[in-house]
C-alpha cells in the first residue's frame, strides 16, 4: 500500500473518531477478564497470485484496568500460504501482540475503541537471502507496530461481538544482489534491493466471553489539567530518501498538548536527532530537526488516556548535498513535509505528572531540488515519499 493511500485512510479514521468521541457511560458492572475466539484477514499476497488477503484464526485476551482501558494480548495463525517475497511475506504467518485498548465511547449498547499494539510477525517460508546464484528461503520474524479502530456490541450478560480494522507497520532490511568484476580503475558496480516499510491492512472479528467475579464500577474520574508539557526520548527507523540501508535515529525533544474541547487536544512536538548521518543525498544527511503540530482525539479518564493523532510539520536536515566543486561537497539545510499518523497512550501519576508513549508512521514527502556539479545546475525530480516507524517515550507535567 502506498504512503499516500495509507495517509488518507488513517486521516479519515481520525476524522471519524473526532465525530464519535463523545461522553457516554455504559454498564455499572463488569467482569475483569474477556476471552475471545478470533477470525482475522491480513492483507498479504496469496501464493496463487489470485488476490490479496490471508484468512487466519486465533485467540484474544483482555484484562480490564478501568472502564475505558484494557490490557490486550492476541495470538493469530494464518494457515494459508502467502507469496514468497524478500522477508516481507512467505509461507504461513503467525502474529503475537500485546498492548492497550481504549474505549472512546462506552455506551450500554455498543462501544467504540482504539488499539495500540506492539507485536511480532513471523513468516515461515520467506526469501531470506538473494546474494548467491539462487535465493534461500526460511523463517523470518519482524517487530511491528499495529494500531487502528474497532467496535464491540454486547449480546448477553457475558457475551459480546467485536470487529476492528488495523494496519501493522514493519521494516524490511536492504539486501545486496551482487557486484560486477573490478574495472580498469578497480571500481565495481553493485546492485541491491532497497529497504522499505510494509503496511498491510488487517480486519479482525470475533466473539468474546467474560469471566471472573462481578465488579461494580464507580463513576469515572476526570483527569485534571488543560495543559501537558514534557520531555521525550524517541527512536525513528527509516530508509531515507535514496539510501540503500535502514537507519535508526535517536532523538531528544519536548511535547505539549492543550485541551481544545472534550476529547480533542492540540498536540505538538519538537525533536533533535543525536546522530550526524554521513550517508548524504540532496534530500537528507546530517542532523534531523523535526517539528510537528496537529490534534490528538480520544479519552482521558481514571488515570489513563488513549488517543489517535494526526500531525503535520517539517523534517529539517542539516547536511544535505547541494553541490560538488573540485571533488568537495557543499552541504546545506533542506526541509521536507512530514505527516505523522498513529496513537498515543498516557498514564497519569498523582495530581500533576504523566508518562506518555507515542507510536506510528511518520511520512516524509520530498520536493524537487537542484544539484550543482562543477558550476552546472542539474534539476533533480522528487523521490517517492518515505515511511518511518517512529516511537517516543515522554515524561511531563499537567496543569
Amino acid at each position: 500500500m502506498s504512503a499516500h493511500v495509507s495517509a488518507l485512510r488513517r486521516t479519515l479514521a481520525v476524522v471519524a473518531l473526532s465525530t464519535l468521541s463523545v461522553t457516554a457511560y455504559g454498564q455499572d458492572t463488569t467482569r475483569p477478564l474477556q476471552i475471545s475466539a478470533e477470525y482475522s484477514a491480513l492483507g498479504l499476497d496469496q501464493e496463487s497470485a489470485e488476490g490479496t488477503g490471508m484468512s487466519g484464526i486465533g485467540v484474544r485476551v483482555d484484562y480490564r484496568l478501568t472502564r475505558r482501558i484494557d490490557v490486550e494480548g492476541r495470538a493469530l495463525w494464518f494457515p494459508m500460504e502467502s507469496l514468497q517475497e524478500f522477508e516481507a511475506q512467505g509461507g504461513r504467518t503467525s502474529q503475537f501482540g500485546a498492548g492497550v485498548r481504549g474505549r472512546f465511547i462506552a455506551a450500554k449498547r455498543a462501544s467504540f475503541y482504539g488499539l495500540l499494539l506492539p507485536e511480532l510477525l513471523h513468516f515461515s517460508d520467506a526469501i531470506v537471502d538473494l546474494s548467491g546464484l539462487d535465493f534461500s528461503t526460511g523463517g523470518t520474524t519482524h517487530f511491528a507496530l499495529d494500531w487502528g479502530l474497532g467496535a464491540e456490541i454486547p449480546a448477553a450478560d457475558r457475551w459480546a461481538f467485536h470487529a476492528d480494522f488495523t494496519a501493522p507497520l514493519y521494516m524490511i532490511r536492504e539486501e545486496e544482489l551482487g557486484c560486477s568484476e573490478p574495472g580498469p580503475n578497480g571500481a565495481v558496480a553493485c546492485g541491491s534491493l532497497a529497504p522499505r516499510i510494509v503496511n498491510p491492512w488487517q480486519f479482525s472479528a470475533g466473539v468474546s466471553y467474560s469471566v471472573g467475579p462481578v465488579r461494580r464500577e464507580s463513576a469515572e474520574e476526570p483527569v485534571s489539567g488543560d495543559w501537558e508539557i514534557g520531555g521525550q526520548l524517541g527512536s525513528t527507523t527509516t530508509a531515507g530518501a535514496l539510501t540503500t540501508s535502514l537507519r535508526t535515529l535517536v532523538s531528544l525533544g519536548g511535547f505539549a498538548s492543550y485541551r481544545l474541547f472534550a476529547a480533542t487536544y492540540a498536540d505538538a512536538a519538537v525533536t533533535f536527532s543525536t546522530r550526524d548521518v554521513r550517508n548524504r543525498t540532496s534530500w537528507d544527511g546530517g542532523h534531523l530537526t523535526q517539528a510537528l503540530g496537529g490534534v490528538k482525539v480520544g479519552v482521558r479518564k481514571d488515570g489513563y488516556g488513549l488517543f489517535a493523532k494526526t500531525r503535520v510539520g517539517i523534517n529539517s536536515q542539516s547536511g544535505a548535498v547541494s553541490a560538488i566543486e573540485s571533488g568537495h561537497f557543499r552541504l546545506s539545510r533542506v526541509n521536507a513535509l512530514a505527516i505523522d499518523l498513529g496513537g498515543v497512550f498516557e498514564q497519569y501519576l498523582g495530581r500533576r505528572l504523566l508518562i506518555r508513549f507515542d507510536g506510528g508512521d511518520t511520512i516524509s514527502v520530498f520536493g524537487p531540488t537542484t544539484y550543482v556539479r562543477n558550476g552546472v545546475a542539474m534539476p533533480l525530480p522528487a523521490p517517492e515519499a518515505v515511511d518511518s516507524l517512529q516511537m517516543t517515550v515522554g515524561f511531563g507535567w499537567r496543569f
